[in-house]
C-alpha cells in the first residue's frame, strides 16, 4: 500500500482544527466504534476501591458496534471512565445519550469534572444520576450545562458502585450555541432566520422514492473547483513560504497555491469550495416540507409527511482548507403511497434549495431508485446468473422495510416494454447475521432478489420496482466483460510511469515521469526489500551514489508515484494467464496502446511492467524489488517535476523470484508471435531464478512464507518454460500438491493456488499425473469455499477465506480466480454463475450504487486519489479501481481512519462510524484507504473479466 496513506503530523493538525461551518460533536469516540478492549478516548480509568473493568461490549448496545461498559466486579466497587471533552470554557453543552444498569449496581452517574487551567478542581457536577435508570432498560437523557469561562479542562464521567454493570450506550456533547447537523427531524419551528435563496444556493438533484409511500430528495451542497498547474508568473508582493522540498506562495495576503519543481517555477492553485451550505435547521425540521397534487386526491390541498430521515455525506474535499461539498438525501415518509401516473409538487418552503418547488409525474419505470442495485457493466445473453437487489438503508430512519409479496419488471430502456417479471423474495434479513469476517448483519437493512438469468436477449434494461422506482440502465450483449476488460486495461496504460500520456491511448495529458532530470537523482541502494518495502531510512543510509540506467517504465504504485514494486507483476501475471489460456480470443483484442509491435496487445502490456525490472537486473541475474523515494510526495508536486531522490533496491531472492516467473510465463506465450525475442526474455527468467537459488541460504533467516510460495511459482514457470527436471525438484521441495486433496489458501503457511494451476495446466511428458490431479481438487476447493461464503452474505460477495478482512479491495476487486480456475477444469455451471455472482458487487450491484472503477458504468466513481490529474485540474482517467469500503471498526488506526476519525464522524448524518460498512464509502479523493488503489488488486477484477468475456 502506498505510505500517502499514512497521514503526517501537519495533516493531523489541520484534521482537529477543522475548518468548518458544522457543529462538532466533542465527545471522541462517541457510538464507540474504535478501539479493542476499551474504547479509544475512554482509557481514562479510575477506581477509589474495589475493583473496576471497563469494557467495550459489542453484544449489548443502542446502535451497532458497540457500547462503553463499566463493571465492578466487588461488592464495594467505586470507580470511573472517563473521557476530555476539548474547548468547552465558557460554552452551554447540550449532552445526549442513553445508559443502562445491570446486576447490583448501587450507584451510577453521568457528570462533568471542571478543572481551571493549573488543574485544580472546580466543580464535580452530577447530570443525570441511578434514580431515572432501570436495570436492562436502555434510558435516555438529555441535559444542558453551563461551562464557567475559568474551567479549562473538562472531562465527562460514567460512575459505578457496587457489583454490576452501568453501559453508556450512545453520547453527544454539542456546543447549544453552535450551528448544528443533528441527525433528528424536529417538529418546533426553527427560530433562525431563513437563509436567502440565490443562484449559490444548494441544488436540487432529484426526486424519487425508495417505497411508495417514501420520497427520497437528493441535494448537492457546494463543489469544488480544481486545482490548475500554470508556469509561475511573479506579481509584486508575492511572498514565498518554504515548505519541505517546496514553497507555498502567498498573494495579496492569501496562501493561493504551492510553487513546485527544482526552480519553483510551477504553480499548483489551492482548489476552491464554491456555493453555500444547506441550511441545516431547516433541512431537519418536518414543516419544512409539503407535497401536493392535482390530480391525486390524497394531496390535494398539500400535506406534510409524517416523518423524516436523513443521510448526508460529503463527495469532494477541498484541498488544502479541508472543507467539503455534500450529497444530502432527505426521506419523507408520506401519509398516502404515490399513485403511478400522478403529478405530484414537493415544496420545499424556506429551504435554501433551489428550485424552491419541484414539480413530476411518478412514473416509477423511468425514475431511478436508490434502492434498487445492479451491476451496470451488464451481462452476456448466456451468463448463468443474472441477480438484482432491493434495498435501502435510510440513515437516521434505519432500513427500509417492504411490503410483501411485490414483483419486479426488467424493462427496455427506451421503449420500456416489459421483457420479463418475477417475485422480489427476501435474501438476508437487517436481523440476519451475515457470515463473513464476523457474524454480523453489515448492511443493515433488509436485502431483497431479484433474479432473471432467463433473460437472454440483448438489448439495453431497466429493473423496475413498480411503486418504487427503477435501477440504473445495463446492457445485455456478447462483448460486456470485454468493454470492462478493455477499462481496467486502461487503467494500467493511465498508471506507465516513463511516458507521455495523452489521447487517445491514455485519459489524460502527463509528460515523461520517473526518469532523471534536472531535479530528479535515481541511484543505487545497498538496502534490499528484506529490510523492509518501505524502510526509508535504510534505502537512504544505503546508497551507494552509483547512477541508475533504464530506471523508467513500469506502473505508477497508485495514487502517487514513488515506488514501483515487483508485486506489481501479479496484475501482468493475470491478463498473461488469460493470453495464455485463450489465446484465439485476446490475441486479437485490440487496446489503443502507444506502442507497436508484432505482439498482441494484451501481451505488449504486459513486457511494458516486464521490461522495467529487465532493465534493472544485474549482469549476475538479481533483480531487485524496484524503485522508491525518500517519502511520500510532498503538497502540491506532480511526478514530472518532483525534486524526491529515487532509489533502487539491492538486488533479493524474493524479486528475483518473482520477476522469474513473470518473465518465463512471457517468454512462452512470446514464443508464438516471436522465437527470436522469446529466447531473451527465457533468459533472462532461467538467470533470475539461478541467482535466487544461488543467494537462498544467505537470505533464508529474512525469507518468509509469501517468499517461499513465490519460488515455488517460479519453479513450476521455469520448468515449463525450460522442460528441465531441476526445476520440478525445487518445485516440490514446498509444495502442497504432494498432499490428497490439499487445501490451497493457508494465510500464514502457505497460498498455492497460482502455482497450482500452472502445474494442472503443464503439457503431457511434464509433470505428474497425481499432482496434476490434486492441484485440480484442490482448486475445487478453493472455487467451493467461494461458492459458500457468497450464500452467507447479502450481496453474493464470493471469498475463499472467511476469515479476510473487509477492506484493501475486498468489495471491489472480484475474488473469482478460483472459481474460473475450477471452471476450466470442470465446466460445471455452477462456477461459471459464481464467478459472474462475484463481479457484481463492485459493478454496482451495492447499496450506494457505484461502480468502484472510473470509467464504467452508468454510476462510476469519481474522485480517486491520483495526485498528477487532481493538481492538474484534470478528470480522473479511466480504469482506476480503488480500494473501497473498510471495515472500520477492525481497522481504526489514526494512519487509517483519520478523515472519518476528525472530520466524517463529526459531521456525516448520521456520523460516519454508524453507517454500514458496505455503504460507508466516501467519494472525496484524500481519503486514502478507501479512494486510493495499487495496481497490483486489480489482477481479479482483470482475471474474471476477461473468462467470463473469452469463455466458450
Amino acid at each position: 500500500m502506498s505510505m500517502i496513506a499514512f497521514i503526517s503530523l501537519s495533516m493531523l493538525a489541520l484534521a482537529r482544527s477543522g475548518d468548518s461551518h458544522l457543529a462538532q460533536n466533542l465527545v471522541p469516540n462517541p457510538h464507540f466504534a474504535i478501539g479493542d478492549s476499551v474504547p479509544d478516548g475512554w482509557t481514562s480509568i479510575y477506581t477509589a476501591k474495589g475493583k473496576l473493568v471497563a469494557g467495550r461490549d459489542t453484544k449489548i448496545f443502542v446502535h451497532p458496534p458497540a457500547s462503553l461498559s463499566l463493571t465492578g466486579t466487588t461488592d464495594d466497587a467505586d470507580g470511573n471512565v472517563s473521557a476530555e471533552l476539548p474547548d468547552v470554557s465558557g460554552k452551554t453543552l447540550t449532552i445526549d445519550g442513553s445508559v443502562r444498569c445491570g446486576g447490583g449496581v448501587t450507584a451510577a452517574q453521568i457528570a462533568l469534572f471542571l478543572q481551571d487551567e493549573s488543574y485544580k478542581q472546580l466543580e464535580y457536577r452530577p447530570l443525570v444520576d441511578r434514580f431515572g435508570f432501570k436495570d436492562g432498560v436502555w434510558t435516555q437523557f438529555h441535559v444542558t450545562a453551563e461551562v464557567p469561562a475559568n474551567a479549562k479542562h473538562a472531562r465527562l464521567i460514567l460512575l459505578e458502585g457496587g457489583k454490576g454493570t452501568v453501559w453508556l450506550g450512545e453520547i453527544s456533547v454539542t456546543d447549544a450555541g453552535a450551528e448544528t447537523k443533528r441527525a433528528t427531524a424536529t417538529l418546533t419551528p426553527p427560530t433562525v432566520p431563513p437563509t436567502v435563496r440565490t443562484a449559490q444556493s444548494p441544488r436540487l438533484t432529484s426526486i424519487g422514492a425508495i417505497a411508495p409511500d417514501v420520497l427520497d430528495i437528493l441535494i448537492q451542497d457546494g463543489r469544488t473547483t480544481p486545482s490548475s498547474m500554470t508556469v509561475y508568473a511573479p506579481k509584486p508582493g508575492d511572498e514565498r513560504l518554504p515548505k519541505g522540498h517546496q514553497q507555498i506562495l502567498k498573494r495579496n495576503g492569501q496562501e493561493i497555491g504551492w510553487l513546485i519543481g527544482a526552480r519553483h517555477d510551477h504553480l499548483v492553485s489551492y482548489e476552491q469550495l464554491v456555493g453555500d451550505p444547506l441550511q441545516p435547521e431547516y433541512a431537519g425540521y418536518l414543516g419544512t416540507y409539503r407535497v401536493s397534487s392535482p390530480d391525486d386526491l390524497d394531496y390535494q390541498g398539500g400535506k406534510q409527511a409524517t416523518a423524516l430521515f436523513r443521510k448526508s455525506k460529503p463527495n469532494d474535499w477541498e484541498i488544502p482548507r479541508q472543507r467539503f461539498a455534500w450529497e444530502h438525501r432527505i426521506y419523507l415518509k408520506l401519509p398516502s403511497p404515490l399513485k403511478e401516473g400522478k403529478t405530484y409538487t414537493v415544496d420545499f418552503g424556506k429551504l435554501n434549495v433551489q428550485p424552491g418547488t419541484s414539480t413530476f409525474v411518478f412514473r416509477p419505470a423511468a425514475q431511478a431508485s436508490e434502492a434498487i442495485h445492479v451491476s451496470q457493466v451488464g451481462y452476456r445473453p448466456d451468463d448463468p446468473f443474472k441477480r438484482a437487489y432491493l434495498s435501502c438503508w435510510r440513515g437516521t430512519g434505519g432500513g427500509q422495510e417492504y411490503d410483501r409479496p411485490m414483483t419486479f419488471r426488467i424493462v427496455d430502456a427506451s421503449t420500456g416494454a416489459t421483457a420479463l417479471s418475477g417475485p422480489v423474495r427476501l435474501g438476508k434479513s437487517a436481523s440476519e447475521p451475515e457470515h463473513m469476517v464476523r457474524e454480523e448483519n453489515f448492511v443493515r437493512a433488509d436485502v431483497y432478489w431479484m433474479d432473471f438469468t432467463r433473460l437472454t436477449k440483448p438489448g439495453t434494461y431497466r429493473v423496475v420496482v413498480d411503486g418504487v422506482g427503477c435501477s440504473y440502465p445495463f446492457p445485455i450483449a456478447a462483448d460486456v466483460w470485454d468493454q470492462a476488460f478493455k477499462v481496467q486495461m486502461r487503467g494500467l496504460v493511465n498508471e506507465r510511469a516513463g511516458i507521455a500520456l495523452k489521447p487517445p491511448y491514455a485519459d489524460f495529458v502527463r509528460p515523461p515521469d520517473e526518469m532523471p532530470n534536472e531535479g530528479q537523482q535515481i541511484t543505487e541502494s545497498t538496502s534490499s526489500v528484506l529490510n523492509g518495502q518501505e524502510a526509508w531510512t535504510a534505502l537512504v543510509k544505503g546508497d551507494t551514489g552509483q547512477p541508475v540506467k533504464g530506471a523508467y517504465g513500469g506502473y505508477h504504485d497508485a495514487g502517487d508515484w514513488n515506488p514501483r514494486r515487483a508485486t506489481h507483476l501479479k496484475v501482468t501475471m493475470a491478463h498473461l494467464e488469460m493470453l495464455d489460456i485463450f489465446p484465439d480470443h485476446f490475441a486479437k483484442m485490440r487496446l489503443g496502446l502507444p506502442d507497436s509491435s508484432n505482439l498482441p496487445d494484451v501481451l505488449q502490456e504486459a513486457l511494458w511492467e516486464i521490461d522495467l525490472f529487465r532493465r534493472l537486473q544485474k549482469p549476475d541475474g538479481g533483480v531487485p524489488f524496484g524503485l522508491e523515494t525518500d517519502g511520500d510526495p510532498e503538497d502540491g508536486d506532480v511526478s514530472w517535476l518532483t525534486t524526491m531522490h529515487l532509489y533502487e533496491f539491492a538486488p533479493d531472492c524474493y524479486s528475483s523470484w518473482t520477476y522469474a516467473s513473470a518473465a518465463a510465463r512471457a517468454a512462452r506465450i512470446m514464443s508464438r508471435y516471436d522465437a527470436a525475442k522469446s529466447r531473451g526474455y527465457a533468459a533472462s527468467a532461467v538467470k533470475a531464478m539461478e541467482w535466487g537459488e544461488a543467494h537462498m541460504a544467505e537470505e533464508r533467516p529474512k525469507l518468509t512464507w509469501e517468499m517461499t510460495d513465490a519460488r515455488n511459482l517460479a519453479a513450476v514457470e521455469i520448468y515449463w518454460l525450460t522442460h528441465d527436471p531441476k526445476w520440478h525438484e525445487v518445485f516440490l521441495q514446498d509444495t502442497l500438491l504432494k498432499t490428497s486433496r490439499p487445501y490451497l489458501f493457508q494465510y500464514g503457511k502457505a497460498v498455492q493456488r497460482d502455482a497450482a494451476f500452472v502445474y494442472a495446466r503443464l503439457p503431457q511428458g511434464l509433470g505428474e499425473a497425481t499432482y496434476k490431479q490434486n492441484a485440480v481438487d484442490g482448486l475445487e476447493i478453493m472455487a467451493k469455499k467461494c461458492l459458500e461464503y457468497a450464500t452467507g452474505n447479502a450481496f453474493n460477495l464470493t471469498n475463499c477465506d472467511k476469515g479476510r478482512p473487509l477492506g484493501f479491495a475486498f468489495y471491489t476487486e472480484a475474488d473469482a480466480t478460483d472459481l474460473c480456475r475450477a471452471h476450466f477444469f470442470t465446466h460445471k455451471s455452477e462456477y461459471l454463475a459464481g464467478i459472474v455472482t462475484a463481479c457484481q458487487f463492485a459493478t454496482g450491484a451495492n447499496p450506494s450504487n457505484l461502480v468502484y472503477t472510473t470509467g464504467l458504468g452508468a454510476n462510476p466513481i469519481q474522485h480517486p486519489l491520483l495526485l498528477d490529474s487532481r493538481r492538474t485540474g484534470q478528470p480522473a482517467p479511466k480504469g482506476l479501481t480503488v480500494f473501497g469500503p473498510i471495515d472500520y471498526v477492525q481497522f481504526h488506526d489514526d494512519g487509517t481512519i483519520w478523515p472519518m476519525k476528525f472530520f466524517l464522524n463529526q459531521q456525516c448524518i448520521p456520523p460516519s462510524n454508524q453507517w454500514p460498512i458496505p455503504e460507508a464509502y466516501f467519494d472525496i479523493y484524500l481519503y486514502p484507504i478507501i479512494n486510493e488503489f495499487t495496481v497490483d488488486t486489480w489482477a481479479g477484477n482483470l482475471y474474471a473479466w476477461g473468462y467470463l468475456a473469452a469463455r466458450k
